[in-house]
């Protein structure tokens, strides 16, 4: 039972990924681990996660283990947003909308603040272990991406709208690292102010982002428009899209994607900043 790219992912790192978590969640001790180790492989243990299925083509499977104040927190084994790179998080699982009036507001809010510094320990404690976590994964793929121009205030711009802060960052640096300029934004509500703010040459944006908003809801209000209808707009999404959204959009790529095949995406509809600095400087490809 393997899994494509699962080969540069250990049992021993999963196995050690989760030990690391547990001494500083349970300090005390009493925390219940299932038998990863007992597994024949890395697959083999992850049919004690649950596969988040809502992830579409990128790959996801949750473990909740808990902490000693907050039984929901997760460990999480996630591939990124280019194809078979895998790496290891913790979900803190409370992200729940906090008013001022409510009861419990001041107690949430530090276990909050608790859960997150929690969340930074156990991270921490991972790459001084040599299991991958986000960051890691992000400096690989910024050292795989070949080097383009040095960014410059000529170079064409991208608006990178991605709830994601994770996958919204891997995504800016592999552009920065071919000389693009960036913008990055998480909502649709911030993506128009951006682009109030300075056109860009091209929408890099997610389908499914939060409240209700989606990259296609984005699309629609941007061809309604005179000054930003011919704005390049293109979807990066997990799941799939109905050919009959097409008419709003100039293009959607199925995300986890390799880096050359982004690349070669956005220089296609705006080109690469050498192509810019060869035109002197010059607007978008027409």
């Amino acid at each position: 039972m393997s899994q494509p790219g699962f080969e540069e992912i250990p049992l021993e790192t999963l196995c050690k990924a989760a030990e690391i978590y547990c001494k500083l969640a349970f300090p005390e001790g009493g925390e219940k681990l299932p038998p990863l180790s007992d597994a024949a492989d890395l697959a083999g243990a992850l049919e004690h996660f649950v596969r988040d299925q809502r992830a579409g083509n990128m790959r996801r499977w949750t473990l909740r283990l808990g902490n000693e104040r907050y039984p929901f927190m997760k460990l999480v084994f996630q591939e990124l947003l280019v194809k078979g790179r895998f790496f290891f998080a913790v979900d803190t699982h409370d992200d729940v909308e906090l008013k001022d009036c409510f009861p419990d507001y001041d107690a949430w809010l530090e276990l909050k603040r608790w859960n997150q510094q929690l969340k930074e320990r156990i991270e921490k404690g991972w790459r001084e272990a040599g299991v991958p976590t986000f960051i890691e994964i992000v400096a690989r793929v910024e050292r795989e991406t070949p080097p383009g121009p040095a960014v410059r205030s000529t170079a064409p711009r991208v608006l990178v709208v991605d709830d994601d802060r994770g996958i919204a960052q891997g995504v800016q640096a592999m552009l920065q690292r071919r000389g693009y300029r960036t913008t990055v934004v998480h909502t649709a509500e911030a993506a128009l102010v951006a682009i109030e703010e300075e056109a860009p040459d091209l929408v890099l944006s997610d389908l499914e982002m939060g409240a209700g908003q989606s990259g296609l809801d984005l699309a629609v209000r941007l061809r309604a428009r005179d000054d930003t209808r011919q704005i390049p707009f293109i979807l990066a999404t997990a799941a799939s899209i109905a050919s009959s959204n097409f008419s709003v959009i100039d293009g959607f790529m199925v995300k986890p994607f390799e880096t050359e095949v982004l690349l070669k995406f956005i220089a296609r509809h705006i080109g690469t900043p050498e192509d810019r600095e060869r035109r002197g400087g010059g607007g978008r490809l027409t």
